[in-house]
């Protein structure tokens, strides 16, 4: 059996056999295969951008900075594109940002162009922000846009340490973080120039197999700098990649909102007339935990509680290396509830079980 059900009386030797280990929520989706259709529409999705990207590019003067700034403020996808490619993530905007921050509420910042954007902003707002989150909603404003534009287009054409020099009161900016600035803002965008050198040198606007390629180029250099993507697959919880999985079997899953049996669970299954049928509690352990022993007692006296009652019963999904080291606390749940794992096998044997009771 991949699914453990009480009568089973299943041993600890079986379930190890069907234990996941060690895997993240972003690797547990790849196992699933849960990404393929999510990558397959994102990469359609950024070939048709980076497409019109390279055809707009190739028919501006990149060593003219009024025309690159134009270009990035006119254009959401290609502001983006710059700072994931170049900067390889908002973060090294949202340090910049919080270095200006602090220079302009000092009054170090001249008179031009920068103090002109950041006074903008700073009308209707306390301060630049510095967070990833922050920064993608604040570059939704054309005041945002047009200060980010500008400190990119610099970057791309490798002044912008001394810009910020000239800008600041006194040059005031030391010497290291110039040298920082050079290293971490202007050198990673000299890839990038060299591919639009490339297609503008080869017309890849019209010229089909060099645009292919630089598509490709630009496709992968862009997946790869994009550290944000990452972060966010990571946010994933365990309970919902169970959902999701299930959901694609058409299974209705569903995270429940409200107690039954006098606590919350993770995941409620429900037969086609919304009757419950299943209660889930997700217990993937990487390390082991006192809780553990905790949420086993729990589970059990909610199991025992159950035979009082009709219409539903308790599954655990039961995972990771951390119940390998706490053995007493796993077998006595595989034999009072129904058990299983993120192991295929033992999910599509869980899948047919749902189907037999919904």
């Amino acid at each position: 059996m991949k699914v453990w059900k009480v009568e089973d009386k299943a041993n600890i030797r079986d379930y190890t056999l069907l234990n996941t280990y060690l895997l993240s929520p972003m690797l547990l989706r790849n196992y699933l295969l849960l990404d393929i259709e999510k990558d397959t529409k994102s990469k359609n999705k950024n070939n048709a951008i980076i497409q019109k990207f390279v055809e707009d590019i190739v028919k501006i003067d990149i060593k003219n900075e009024w025309e690159i700034e134009k270009f990035l403020v006119e254009n959401d996808n290609y502001l983006n594109m710059f700072i994931t490619i170049g900067l390889s993530s908002y973060e090294l905007l949202g340090r910049l940002n919080l270095y200006l921050s602090k220079k302009y509420e000092n009054g170090k910042v001249n008179e031009g162009k920068l103090k002109e954007y950041i006074e903008k902003y700073y009308s209707k707002n306390n301060k630049l922000p510095d967070k990833s989150s922050e920064l993608k909603k604040a570059l939704k404003r054309s005041d945002y846009k047009e200060l980010v534009s500008l400190i990119v287009t610099k970057a791309f054409s490798g002044v912008l340490s001394d810009f910020l020099r000239e800008s600041l009161i006194n040059g005031d900016i030391f010497d290291s973080i110039l040298k920082s600035i050079k290293k971490e803002y202007e050198k990673p965008f000299e890839g990038l120039k060299e591919i639009i050198n490339i297609a503008k040198d080869n017309n890849a606007a019209t010229n089909e197999a060099i645009k292919s390629n630089i598509i490709n180029l630009l496709n992968f250099m862009y997946t790869y700098s994009s550290k944000g993507q990452s972060k966010a697959e990571e946010g994933y919880k365990y309970e919902d990649i169970l959902i999701e999985y299930l959901t694609k079997n058409g299974i209705n899953a569903k995270k429940i909102n409200k107690k039954v049996l006098g606590r919350k669970w993770d995941v409620a299954i429900y037969d086609n007339k919304e009757n419950l049928k299943i209660l889930v509690e997700v217990m993937y352990m990487l390390t082991t935990s006192s809780g553990q022993t905790n949420k086993r007692k729990t589970i059990i006296r909610c199991a025992e509680d159950l035979n009082k009652t009709q219409g539903y019963e308790i599954a655990v999904l039961m995972d990771g290396a951390g119940w390998l080291s706490r053995t007493s606390d796993a077998q006595e749940l595989l034999s009072k509830v129904i058990v299983f794992t993120f192991h295929k096998e033992s999910l599509e044997k869980f899948v047919k079980y749902i189907k037999t009771r919904c």
